[in-house]
C-alpha cells in the first residue's frame, strides 16, 4: 500500500506543497526519491499513522522520535546521515508550514542536499492537502474544499488559476536581506577565484624564468644577467597580490604564497652576492617550494569551484533559525 505525501521545497514559486504518493515499500522508495531528486533539500510531510512503515525501512532511515514543542525541526533533522524522520506533533497546519520552511532555509544555508520526513496528524494533513499544488506530470489531486473568509484573505489567484499563499511581510524582508547576502557571497567567491588564478599565473611565470637551461643544473651564461630583473618583477607582482590576503580564500593558500615570496627575495639577494650559492639555494629548497605553493593554490581553486557548483541552484536562505 502506498503512502501519500506532501512535498515542500525552498524558493520562490515553491511555497505550495505538492501532493504525491510513495509506492509500495515506502522506505525503499523514499531512498530512491532522494537519489533521483534534483530539487533537494525537500521535506516530505506524511500522516503520522504512516510513520511506523517508514521507520521499518532499516538502513538509511534515521528515526528522530517526536519533536518537542519548544524546539524547531532543524535541531532534530539537520546534519544527519541518511533520511531523518520525525513526528512533528504540530498544533496547527500553519505551524507545520512555518517550521518546515525554516528547516528548508537552514538546510540551504548549510549546503545540505537531503530529504526530511515529517509526520503530522490526519486533520493537519487534510488541511494541507487542500492547499496542495498539482503533482508534476499528474492531475490536481486536491479534494474540494470551501475556504473560510480568513483563508481567502491570505491567498491570491495566479495566472494559472491556482491558489498561492501570500508570504508574510516580514518574511519578504528577511528573504530580500538574505538574497543580498547570498549575492555578495557569490561575488566574493568570483573575486577569490580571479585572484588565485592570477597568483597561479605569476608563480608559474616565475618558475619558468628561474629554471636552469644549462647542464648540471646551471643557468646558461646568457641568462645569468637577466635573472635578477625577471625575479624582481615577479616579486613585485607577488607583493601586490599579498596586499589582499582575504582574496586568497584561505589562510593556507595565503601563507604558501608569502613563504614563496620570502624565499624568492632571499634568492634575489644571493644572486647579487654569490651566484653559486643562489644556484645551490634553488636546487636545495626553492624549486620544491614552487610545487608546494602551486598545489596550495590549486586546492583552494578546486574548493571554491566545487562550492559554487554545489550551491548553483540554492535560493537565498532565511536568517531565522527553526
Amino acid at each position: 500500500m502506498s503512502v501519500q505525501y506532501l512535498k515542500l521545497t525552498y524558493g520562490p514559486g515553491r511555497r505550495l506543497p505538492v501532493a504525491g504518493r510513495i509506492p509500495a515499500e515506502p522506505a525503499k522508495s523514499l531512498r530512491a526519491l532522494k537519489a533521483e531528486a534534483n530539487d533537494v533539500p525537500a521535506v516530505y510531510v506524511v500522516r503520522d499513522k504512516d510513520l511506523p512503515r517508514l521507520r521499518a525501512g532499516g538502513d538509511g532511515i534515521v528515526d528522530r522520535g517526536v519533536k518537542h514543542k519548544a524546539k524547531g525541526l532543524s535541531a532534530y533533522l539537520l546534519g544527519k546521515r541518511g533520511i531523518p524522520l520525525i513526528d512533528g506533533a504540530f498544533s496547527s497546519p500553519g505551524q507545520c508550514l512555518r517550521s518546515t520552511r525554516k528547516l528548508l532555509a537552514n538546510a540551504v544555508r548549510r549546503g545540505e542536499e537531503n530529504v526530511y520526513v515529517v509526520g503530522v496528524d490526519g486533520a493537519t494533513f487534510s488541511d494541507l492537502l487542500t492547499r496542495a499544488g498539482t503533482p508534476p506530470g499528474g492531475p490536481d489531486s486536491r479534494p474540494p474544499a470551501t475556504a473560510s473568509r480568513r483563508e481567502a484573505a491570505g491567498v491570491m489567484p495566479s495566472l494559472a488559476g491556482e491558489r498561492i499563499d501570500r508570504p508574510p511581510a516580514d518574511e519578504i524582508v528577511r528573504d530580500s536581506a538574505t538574497a543580498r547576502a547570498l549575492t555578495m557571497r557569490a561575488a566574493r567567491r568570483v573575486e577569490c577565484l580571479r585572484h588565485l588564478r592570477k597568483t597561479q599565473e605569476v608563480v608559474r611565470t616565475c618558475r619558468a624564468a628561474l629554471e636552469p637551461c644549462g647542464g648540471e643544473g646551471r643557468w646558461a651564461p646568457d641568462r645569468i644577467q637577466e635573472l635578477p630583473t625577471g625575479l624582481a618583477g615577479c616579486l613585485e607582482e607577488l607583493g601586490i597580490l599579498c596586499l589582499r590576503p582575504l582574496s586568497f580564500g584561505s589562510e593556507p593558500a595565503f601563507t604558501a604564497v608569502v613563504r614563496l615570496a620570502g624565499k624568492l627575495a632571499y634568492m634575489l639577494g644571493l644572486m647579487g652576492a654569490d651566484p653559486r650559492q643562489a644556484r645551490d639555494f634553488w636546487r636545495e629548497g626553492l624549486e620544491s617550494e614552487f610545487g608546494l605553493t602551486l598545489e596550495a593554490v590549486r586546492r583552494e581553486i578546486a574548493e571554491l569551484t566545487e562550492g559554487a557548483a554545489a550551491n548553483a541552484t540554492a535560493e537565498a536562505p532565511s536568517q531565522g533559525a527553526a
